[in-house]
């Protein structure tokens, strides 16, 4: 059953993926409570961040210490905003295991279709331009076009600006690798959730 604005529903996308459950939806109504619900995984990333920043004001990306965190190594990314594009400057192992194309140096329209690389580039110039953390929960394609869903937080950082123009990202995937679902359903769904907390 598609939506009212056309989009095909929840209902739709996981009934054709077969053996895949919809996430429950979410209770928490903030951010901090949508990480602790979700992906507990992701709180000392979030403690991290607001450690080393202060009085509202956007940390150095110089500050971020990946060795603190190797067990989400493999699910983070790092993107920087220049000339109005964004542009991947690290993805981590599993991010790059589902992606066929190069992503160092790529931009999102270098790896996805347009309607896919605009949704996903505004969700990330309003963690920049606000500047605002975000939880976000999404659909997702896996291995063998499985489909899944996939909880990201989005953490702004700056590097040699006042502004921000670094985004760090981390990543959980839910699938069934044994469900098998083309692409094209995720293109034609929106993100599940978001949720954005102003600095």
């Amino acid at each position: 059953m598609a939506s009212d604005d056309g989009e095909t529903s929840a209902a739709e996308v996981f009934s054709k993926a077969g053996q895949v459950s919809p996430p429950d939806p979410l209770q928490a109504e903030t951010l901090l409570g949508a990480v602790e619900e979700v992906s507990p995984e992701f709180l000392p990333l979030l403690d991290h961040w607001s450690a080393a920043g202060s009085g509202g004001v956007v940390p150095e990306y110089r500050s971020f210490d990946a060795s603190l965190f190797p067990g989400l190594l493999p699910r983070l990314y790092v993107v920087e905003e220049r000339g109005g594009r964004f542009f991947y400057r690290l993805a981590g192992e599993e991010i790059r295991s589902y992606r066929p194309k190069k992503m160092v140096g790529a931009t999102l329209f270098d790896i996805f279709d347009t309607e896919t690389a605009e949704r996903i580039e505004g969700r990330w110039r309003k963690v920049l331009h606000t500047p605002a953390l975000c939880f976000a929960r999404t659909w997702h394609v896996g291995a063998g076009n499985a489909l899944g869903w996939g909880a990201r937080l989005l953490l702004p950082y700056r590097i040699e600006s006042e502004a921000p123009n670094i985004l760090l990202g981390a990543v959980t995937y839910f699938h069934d690798e044994e469900s098998a679902v083309r692409g094209d359903y995720l293109n034609r769904a929106l993100s599940i959730e978001e949720i954005f907390k102003p600095v």
